[in-house]
């Protein structure tokens, strides 16, 4: 097959090969969707059957590629781009009482799932994942750092009022309590299947932390002040962050497949990374928090003047990254978020 994408050179595809970029856009649009095979420069004007992967351009995907899978088939990925275009800071958070930290990784899924549900198999599949899943470190890691003991702390079903659990919905929580009982620290991961309007499934979770619920001075109405040693550092949002981004990627869609990279692809996987303070001044209350007062930002340079209240970005990438591409990505990402956020010396 011979064909060109808008200013760029024409080249010859192998039939299978073409075959199969039309293949990964079926069902939305076809070209429309995944775009045409683009090569660079130096590359050959012909793209044979024997490649391993195939970029593409001009799709209302974005930029992409054909990847070649162990099996011999092919399935369509996005390339990895950044961008302050965040849609998932707000979602299940009203009825949340306030803490003062909130961590949060979410990704949007794109799927041509129709027939997906999560019954009861599923969901006792993906809560027997919890336990050693990715998350098990950090946990134990910041619960330690905040001289919380974790080791009584499961996973458990969320309340109706924190989540809902049926077909499409999968909610759950892991709370560390303090000194008083309340909850100090605690874990939310949220999974939603599409509504059969639209494809995207969401996939969330969530850490916060309540800095006067791990230590109480009972003398005091309202603490005001967080702990300087209870601060987070910017290697622990790297990790936790990590971890998230596996949760969300690889263990909740087991709600709804064994592997996640099976359901066929309907657009490209978008992360967000989102920080944000939720007693920030004007949120209403006495007791008012920056970002800077819970956590060591120093390894993103000199920060800025007036820090924000919250710190958001995300990354379109793809689904089936390891662990260390994951890890090296989730750095870039937080350099990029930095950068956006008044950090201006971030590396």
């Amino acid at each position: 097959m011979l064909c060109a994408h808008h200013e760029h050179p024409a080249i010859a595809v192998d039939a299978d090969l073409w075959d199969a970029i039309c293949n990964a856009g079926a069902g939305s649009g076809r070209l429309d969707a995944v775009g045409y095979p683009v090569v660079t420069a130096p590359s050959p004007s012909i793209i044979a059957a024997e490649v391993d992967e195939v970029r593409l351009a001009g799709g209302s995907w974005g930029p992409g590629l054909l990847v070649r899978q162990p099996d011999g088939q092919w399935r369509w990925d996005a390339q990895t781009r950044f961008s302050f275009d965040t849609r998932e800071r707000g979602r299940w958070t009203a009825s949340l009482d306030k803490m003062d930290l909130r961590l949060r990784c979410a990704a949007r899924i794109e799927w041509v799932a129709d027939e997906l549900s999560i019954d009861g198999a599923k969901r006792r599949r993906l809560e027997a994942a919890f336990p050693d899943g990715p998350l098990r470190g950090i946990i134990a890691e910041v619960a330690h750092h905040l001289g919380l003991d974790a080791a009584a702390a499961t996973w458990q079903r969320t309340p109706d009022s924190e989540g809902y659990n049926d077909r499409r919905f999968a909610s759950y929580r892991l709370v560390v309590p303090g000194t008083d009982g309340r909850t100090a620290l605690g874990f939310w991961a949220r999974f939603q299947l599409p509504d059969g309007l639209q494809s995207t499934v969401i996939s969330m979770v969530d850490m916060r932390v309540d800095f006067a619920a791990v230590g109480v001075d009972h003398g005091q109405t309202v603490v005001k002040r967080v702990d300087p040693t209870h601060r987070l550092s910017d290697k622990q949002l790297q990790r936790f962050f990590t971890a998230g981004w596996l949760t969300v990627a690889r263990l909740l869609p087991l709600a709804a497949t064994d592997d996640p990279l099976a359901p066929r692809p309907a657009g490209p996987t978008t992360i967000e990374l989102h920080i944000d303070t939720e007693r920030a001044a004007g949120y209403g209350g006495e007791r008012v928090l920056e970002l800077p007062d819970m956590l060591d930002l120093n390894g993103f340079g000199e920060p800025p003047s007036q820090a924000k209240p919250w710190m958001s970005t995300a990354v379109t990438a793809s689904l089936g990254l390891d662990d260390r591409d994951v890890q090296q990505l989730v750095v870039q990402t937080l350099a990029h978020m930095a950068s956006g956020f008044g950090f201006l010396d971030t590396d």
